[in-house]
């Protein structure tokens, strides 16, 4: 079944919104009730619209079942004593944004899309989309025009690797994780980049490669079996 016009309008309008909320708290100051109201609005659209108006279940669409959910907590608490051992104070950016975000843009927007239309790779780039515009705002208010790209072009890449993993995980579980590491490294990111892009290319090359395989040990078995009933036949 194709996604209807009317649930894609309702995913960009979800971004939109919250990129305005993101502009707000950038541009009053970053003050403490912008970012609480940023990071409820993320969490509490994407588990409401997906129990009470889409009546799916919460634990299959994020991935909360018992062996990921104590994944979660692990990582949850590996994440908390990586963000005291650097002694960061950007706790917010480094482990309650990337989680968030991941609930709102792949356990709910991808997982939402996904669902509609089995065209995974279509929905991860439009997710990538809008993951890379909620950023446009990371460097206000000077806005230089190579750095206003580069802060939305890198969160795309990264949404790539992140919304494959999603699909091939069902589970926001790693996503979260690399996402964590990712902020919490401002010097590996390129690498970090790098990496999850290679793992994308290696996974389709070893799909072609299967598949090329599988073609061609059907095309053997067929001409195996029609110089079978060939014989047969003129034998008879």
């Amino acid at each position: 079944m194709q996604p209807s016009r009317k649930l894609l309008i309702k995913v960009i309008g979800l971004s939109v919104i919250l990129i305005f909320l993101i502009f707000l708290h950038v541009y009053l100051g970053k003050q403490k009730i912008t970012l609480l109201c940023l990071h409820g609005y993320m969490l509490l659209t994407s588990f409401s619209l997906t129990k009470f108006f889409e009546k799916r279940g919460i634990i299959e669409r994020f991935g909360f079942q018992r062996n990921n959910a104590l994944g979660l907590l692990v990582v949850t608490y590996f994440g908390l004593a990586i963000v005291y051992y650097f002694k960061t104070g950007d706790i917010a950016g480094i482990f309650f944004a990337p989680l968030f975000e991941e609930i709102f843009f792949r356990g709910y927007l991808l997982g939402t899309l996904c669902q509609h239309d089995q065209n995974e790779w279509k929905w991860i780039l439009l997710t990538s989309f809008l993951f890379g515009s909620s950023h446009i705002f990371q460097k206000y208010p000077t806005f230089p025009l190579t750095e206003s790209i580069w802060a939305v072009f890198t969160p795309f890449i990264g949404g790539l690797f992140l919304g494959f993993l999603y699909m091939r995980l069902r589970t926001i579980l790693w996503c979260f994780l690399v996402h964590m590491l990712y902020n919490l490294f401002p010097p590996y990111r390129l690498s970090i980049l790098m990496v999850g892009l290679l793992i994308i290319l290696l996974e389709f090359l070893m799909k072609r490669l299967f598949q090329d395989k599988q073609e061609t040990d059907i095309s053997f078995t067929h001409h195996h079996e029609g110089s079978i009933s060939g014989r047969a036949q003129k034998n008879t």
